[in-house]
């Protein structure tokens, strides 16, 4: 099994005691309680996985989820943190540090999948299905078809990466048209603390539902120290890549260009936080 290297890793002190998972189960040194590893085996494992363009760790991944969690600050709504457990040790990523392991723009509207925020983006379903040439059938299905090929593939982005699912790639749902309209209307969005809050929802499904953010999750593991030398691992072709056309819907071109300019900016949420945790 994977060792963990000794950087980056913090142990929890002043814990109360937990029952710890039997000692001769395959995955015991990667849970720390009795009960996430129940959870791990009652809600993830086996999960049919969202397969990103790219080598992945599904087992791994799936034990990542199981400790999953946010923390977040009520006095300063844009500094949060991605938190999780591997055996006896806690990670916590601060959002500052994930926007650079995962490449995507920080800052902007605090948005999650399909909840419109307090800002006013103009957005109306009538008029977002306008816009992108959408009808709704006898269903009350939204196919993406008539949509043109720049549309489509920010419909791809999106149901295979951003807001990934099992199925119906073929429609276009409600939280999709959100999502949509904000790219197209250069609305900048938070793009971690999207991602964050839609891993929470993943994790909180059934069987049925699936693993996403694998490739994502893959870039966690390399940054903290994770050997994952003798770990499961499976590649993904890799033909289909997003280029800087649909970088640059997300804001990213803009992002790095205004890093270019100030080098020395960084967002660190507030004083007391800190962006190497």
């Amino acid at each position: 099994m994977p060792r963990m290297k000794k950087t980056q890793k913090r142990s929890r002190e002043g814990e109360s005691s937990v029952e710890p998972p039997p000692p001769n189960h395959p995955l015991a040194k990667w849970f720390h309680a009795h009960e996430n590893l129940i959870f791990y085996e009652l809600r993830l494992a086996g999960r049919k996985e969202i397969p990103p363009r790219d080598k992945y760790y599904p087992e791994l991944t799936c034990i990542a989820y199981a400790t999953l969690g946010i923390e977040t600050s009520s006095q300063y709504p844009n500094d949060f943190s991605l938190v999780f457990m591997l055996g006896k040790d806690t990670y916590k990523l601060h959002c500052s540090r994930l926007s650079r392991i995962w490449n995507l723009p920080l800052g902007g509207c605090l948005f999650e999948g399909g909840k419109i925020p307090m800002e006013d983006w103009g957005y109306n379903k009538m008029r977002a299905m306008e816009l992108f040439n959408l009808t709704q059938n006898e269903k009350s299905k939204i196919p993406c078809q008539p949509m043109n090929d720049e549309y489509r593939t920010l419909l791809y982005l999106i149901t295979y990466v951003l807001e990934p699912r099992v199925s119906g790639h073929g429609n276009v749902a409600d939280e999709d048209l959100v999502s949509m309209w904000a790219m197209v209307n250069d609305i900048k969005i938070n793009w971690p603390y999207l991602i964050l809050h839609d891993m929470l929802r993943l994790k909180g499904k059934d069987t049925s539902g699936g693993i996403g953010y694998l490739c994502l999750w893959t870039r966690i593991f390399n940054a903290i120290g994770i050997d994952l030398s003798n770990e499961n691992v499976k590649i993904m072709n890799t033909r289909s890549r997003i280029d800087e056309a649909i970088l640059h819907h997300m804001g990213r071109g803009k992002e790095e260009q205004e890093q270019e300019q100030a080098p020395q900016r960084e967002f660190r949420g507030h004083p007391g936080s800190s962006s190497s945790s």
